[in-house]
């Protein structure tokens, strides 16, 4: 406890090395040197001297020869106390933990936070689920930069030991934001392509008006005439725009993605489709005005499906 007070703790240094942990059993640990030394005499068990004792050589041992006996001056029953405080301390660290476990269960989805909620904690709290969310030991300085990363508004990262956190859309993340982005490949107009960046296929199939079509829900409906040469597909690119059907507007992927509050992982792995003269379909937000099928005509359904599960994103 004074070793770790010396150098700077929170309660949880102050509680000392607890009876218990784990399977871990310390029964010696509630008493004193002088009553496990009386006891020893009573009982005639012969015992061995660590001589290194004696010595100043390390801080513990300096503590216990200079610090020690000024608290007992201070109170002839210092150990005592100092126990009691320990266990006073262990007490509430047993439930603000519990309280930063709750928050965990309730509000951990497995790979990120809402920063709103962690915030709205009390401090002693909010700064045990970080902790617990890195699963690692860090320093004051380290959770209060995570705390502030998360009052931010922008998309954020920050490097702490052992971890690497990121912030965006009211969510902190626990993890680098590693998705691959979408190679650009072309797309047959009738047949599969595999996105494997993304884990998606893209099903492309002509139909002629009036046949049935088994996943309106799934599919897109293109107007076949409408596509000016071959189709292609990647990821989002800079500063690209077009208009959906519906809008009547021209909008940018990166208005849109804002509107739809889209992660940085999700723009990436959206697959945009273009031809010749640009942007054809962007799920979820539909086909180009240009490209939408509207009753007339030969049709080009596209179908995006995600890997086993098959929905449509």
């Amino acid at each position: 406890m004074l070793f770790n007070l010396a150098r700077g703790t929170g309660p949880k240094g102050l509680c000392g090395i607890p009876p218990r942990r784990g399977r871990i059993i310390r029964p010696l640990l509630g008493l004193t040197r002088a009553e496990i030394e009386e006891l020893l005499a009573e009982r005639g068990v012969p015992h061995i001297e660590d001589s290194s004792n004696g010595s100043d050589f390390c801080s513990r041992n300096r503590i216990r020869h200079a610090v020690v006996p000024v608290l007992r001056e201070l109170n002839p029953g210092f150990e005592e106390a100092a126990a009691r405080t320990g266990n006073l301390l262990r007490r509430d660290e047993d439930c603000l933990d519990a309280l930063a476990r709750d928050f965990l269960e309730k509000h951990f989805d497995g790979d990120s936070l809402p920063t709103k909620e962690l915030l709205a904690l009390h401090g002693a709290v909010s700064s045990r689920v970080v902790r617990m969310l890195a699963d690692r030991t860090l320093e004051e300085k380290h959770v209060e930069a995570v705390l502030a990363l998360c009052r931010g508004t922008e998309y954020r990262e920050l490097d702490i030991p052992g971890a690497r956190l990121r912030c965006e859309r009211g969510r902190l993340y626990l993890g680098a934001d590693d998705a691959p982005e979408i190679d650009a490949r072309p797309v047959p107009r009738e047949g599969s392509v595999f996105l494997p960046e993304a884990g998606l296929t893209i099903r492309c199939r002509s139909l002629s008006p009036g046949e049935e079509i088994h996943s309106p829900f799934k599919t897109y409906l293109l107007k076949y005439e409408s596509i000016n040469g071959d189709l292609t597909v990647s990821s989002p690119r800079n500063g690209e725009r077009y208009r959906p059907a519906g809008r009547g507007c021209t909008k940018t992927l990166k208005s849109l993605f804002a509107e739809a509050r889209f992660t940085q992982r999700r723009r990436r792995q959206t697959p945009v489709l273009r031809d010749d003269e640009g942007v054809v379909l962007v799920p979820p937000f539909g086909a180009a005005e240009r490209c939408a099928y509207a009753g007339d005509g030969r049709i080009l359904a596209v179908t995006i499906e995600k890997e086993e599960e098959r929905i449509n994103i």
